[in-house]
């Protein structure tokens, strides 16, 4: 679509649409946020923003088509994943440590409390990732999954190095674990990042871990817990973020 604009900036939205297949909304929002009215020069965004943006809009176009706006079955074929921080303590936000307190009382007391990261940093890794994670979730779809295993199985992360370097990709081609794009600096558009790890986080805030295992032990008790309903939420908030982009 830049390109459109830039070899013609006298370039209609019927031609646009007709070029580019995006529909009138789209192509009015794209332009009003990123070029000034009645030329074609960027409004203080840089090339490199406006080819984000275009990323986004055409991530969701393919998405909203190859699911039906999420009503497809095949939804049930994604698999979406990330890495993040978790803390063997991490102090509850002021929302979370609001307390009731008599008209004339005065307010309690605040201590300041740092958050704890344990012994054990990690730093994920293409190395790490193709020969530890990815080969667990490979057999842990295909114990789930006797007859079909990895197929149809579509594997969605974020442009993260270790997600996207070449010792990746090569795994990923040579395992037959197919994979579904993602635009870059996008969180948003993640289920991992606008849903499951703030969820996760707000559930373990405010308690103590002493151990790894018992950090790992209430980490996936929480997970266990997200009811079915919510998993199907998440998801189809996904597919609605799509549509609002």
């Amino acid at each position: 679509m830049l390109d459109l604009i830039t070899k013609d900036p006298h370039i209609t939205y019927a031609q646009l649409e007709y070029e580019t297949e995006y529909h009138r909304g789209q192509l009015i929002s794209f332009c009003t946020k990123s070029f000034v009215s009645g030329s074609c020069v960027p409004d203080g965004s840089s090339f490199f923003e406006l080819t984000a943006k275009i990323s986004r809009i055409d991530f969701c176009k393919i998405m909203l088509n190859r699911f039906a706006n999420g009503s497809s079955r095949a939804v049930s074929e994604i698999l979406t994943g990330d890495e993040t921080w978790i803390y063997h303590y991490d102090p509850e936000t002021k929302r979370m440590s609001k307390e009731w307190v008599e008209e004339d009382a005065p307010p309690p007391t605040k201590v300041r409390r740092a958050r704890s990261v344990g012994k054990q940093i990690k730093t994920v890794t293409a190395d790490w990732y193709t020969t530890v994670c990815l080969p667990k979730v490979i057999t842990a779809i295909e114990s789930q999954r006797e007859k079909t295993g990895i197929r149809r199985i579509l594997l969605h992360h974020d442009n993260a190095s270790s997600h996207t370097a070449a010792r990746t990709r090569e795994f990923l081609e040579n395992s037959g674990l197919k994979t579904l794009p993602h635009p870059p600096y996008s969180p948003d558009l993640a289920p991992c990042d606008f849903w499951l790890f703030p969820r996760l986080k707000e559930q373990l805030r405010g308690r103590r871990f002493s151990t790894n295992e018992e950090l790992r032990g209430a980490l996936f008790q929480a997970i266990g817990d997200i009811p079915k309903e919510e998993w199907k939420e998440c998801f189809d908030n996904w597919f609605t973020r799509m549509k609002n982009v």
